[in-house]
């Protein structure tokens, strides 16, 4: 502590005696004050601080730290030898890996496993019996979560109704589930505010809900939903609905009109069973009103403003149709998607392109969720979704996508860029009193889909091989941007929050 004090001190006094000179000699002499370097090597900083940039720097938990700059300009971030990263003011430690100047040890903090579950529930008057499938297999989810570790699991609920003020975005029973507080007692209580009831309005506006509840979490000035979102924690969201979000500009007239306006373009006219037109209470044609919906890019933008990893899956009205190829049936209004004995609804992905989709079984018809799977496709890493007209198997299996997905982000490492020789590179981790150097994980040549196809606490692989025990790695792809780097089998006791893991990348 005395050294590395005296080491700042005394880069700071130069700094300034450096700085002194530079104005007194001005017209006799150059001197770069902005390549000062504070250290040299990782050794002069004190932990977790790395030196970067000739400076000790303090990173983020869960991101290593960015090439710095210094007055000389940025450090070099792209390149093709070793040479290409040297610069004045930048850490001696650069090298060239896969294109990219980086350090060739980098520092990671495993992140908390703390999870916050927001369940997002349609209540309206068709959803019954898939709110008792969802208070049944609700289990599932726990138990994936709880099988690796993650126990820090906190639940709550809102439903899509924002016409009764006392569940408008508020927490369903004003009630927040932690299983680690409430242990034997948080299963029952969780799957009691899952049973949301079906007197909701018709007008399901879940994406307004899931604004309203998160912007109440956020202010510390406001006393409703405080506690939902935790510092440092995963933010898993989870929809559940049979009709598209109906979240708008307060233009819709829900009182005289039928919810089906929110579904259709107001160059088309609502009709009846038979084809004939409704008729308002004043006998005028009544026509879509898709255009006065708020959208879906606000409440994106608006979750991305939260700064938290967000991970959105859900059971909808199947979009997929709409954005088959080739095609699916075009469509204009309903009654063109009742056709050979199956019936779907028309799903307009713009004002002028409608194709039917939605789903339809003995028990349940569901509209095509067209705007609830773009925000899915926005923050649903992996990709998750499936139709909720599907059996009581499609629940049991949805619950077990929704924990593999969360378990995909929240134990992980992603890393500053990709690796592309795995055999140059070392992974080690270090709680504080030891550190322990772990393997790369060998296939187990058994495939998979998911981790829990996989014997014990190993994990599916990047190509759908269950992998043993060691460090696995994820390079990007279309499910997700970024590098990954996560634990499998006996090793992933070594997985403790605020440890920290070494990646070390050999020339």
């Amino acid at each position: 502590m005395q050294n590395t004090a005296h080491r700042n001190m005394f880069g700071t006094s130069f700094f300034r005696l450096c700085f002194s000179i530079h104005l007194f000699v001005i017209l006799a002499m150059t001197v770069n004050c902005s390549s000062l370097r504070m250290c040299l090597t990782n050794a002069d900083c004190t932990s977790p601080r790395q030196c970067q940039s000739g400076r000790c720097t303090t990173f983020s938990p869960t991101t290593p730290e960015t090439p710095g700059t210094t007055g000389t300009g940025s450090c070099p971030t792209s390149c093709k030898q070793d040479s290409d990263c040297e610069k004045t003011g930048c850490s001696d430690l650069r090298r060239c890996f896969d294109s990219q100047c980086l350090s060739s040890e980098q520092v990671y903090s495993i992140p908390p496993n703390k999870v916050d579950v927001l369940f997002v529930l349609d209540n309206s008057g068709s959803m019954k019996p898939k709110l008792e499938l969802l208070q049944k297999y609700v289990s599932v989810l726990v138990k994936d979560l709880q099988r690796v570790g993650v126990q820090d699991i906190q639940a709550g609920a809102i439903s899509t109704d924002m016409s009764d003020p006392q569940t408008r975005g508020r927490l369903l029973g004003s009630q927040l589930v932690n299983f680690v507080s409430m242990k034997d007692k948080a299963l029952p209580a969780l799957q009691q505010i899952l049973n949301a009831g079906s007197t909701g309005s018709s007008f399901e506006k879940g994406l307004d809900s899931l604004k309203t509840a998160l912007t109440y979490a956020s202010d510390p000035k406001q006393t409703v939903n405080q506690g939902l979102l935790r510092e440092k924690s995963l933010l898993a969201i989870f929809l559940l609905t049979d009709e598209d979000d109906c979240s708008n500009n307060g233009n819709v007239r829900e009182s005289e009109w039928p919810s089906d306006v929110c579904n259709l373009p107001k160059n088309v006219t609502l009709t009846n069973g038979n084809g004939s037109p409704l008729l308002d209470a004043k006998g005028k044609k009544i026509h879509g009103q898709m255009e006065e919906l708020t959208p879906v890019k606000s409440y994106i933008d608006f979750l991305n403003t939260l700064k938290k990893t967000v991970v959105i899956s859900g059971l909808i009205g199947s979009p997929i149709l709409s954005e088959s190829n080739p095609p699916a049936t075009a469509c204009k209004t309903d009654e063109d998607c009742q056709t050979g004995g199956q019936r779907l609804y028309c799903g307009y992905r713009t004002t002028t392109q409608g194709a039917c989709g939605g789903c339809g079984s003995q028990s349940l018809l569901a509209r095509p969720g067209i705007r609830y799977f773009e925000l899915l496709k926005a923050f649903g890493h992996f990709g998750f979704w499936a139709p909720i007209c599907g059996t009581d198997d499609v629940f049991s299996k949805g619950m077990e996508s929704f924990a593999n997905q969360i378990l995909q982000s929240a134990h992980a490492l992603y890393l500053r860029a990709p690796l592309s020789d795995l055999s140059k590179v070392t992974v080690s981790v270090s709680d504080g009193s030891q550190t322990k150097t772990i393997p790369q994980a060998p296939s187990q040549h058994k495939s998979c889909t998911l981790d829990k196809d996989c014997e014990g606490l190993s994990l599916c692989g990047a190509q759908q091989q269950c992998m043993g025990q060691g460090w696995v790695y994820y390079p990007p792809s279309n499910n997700e941007a970024k590098a990954r780097v996560r634990f499998s089998g006996g090793v992933l006791d070594s997985w403790k929050p605020q440890s920290k893991v070494r990646i070390q990348l050999h020339p």
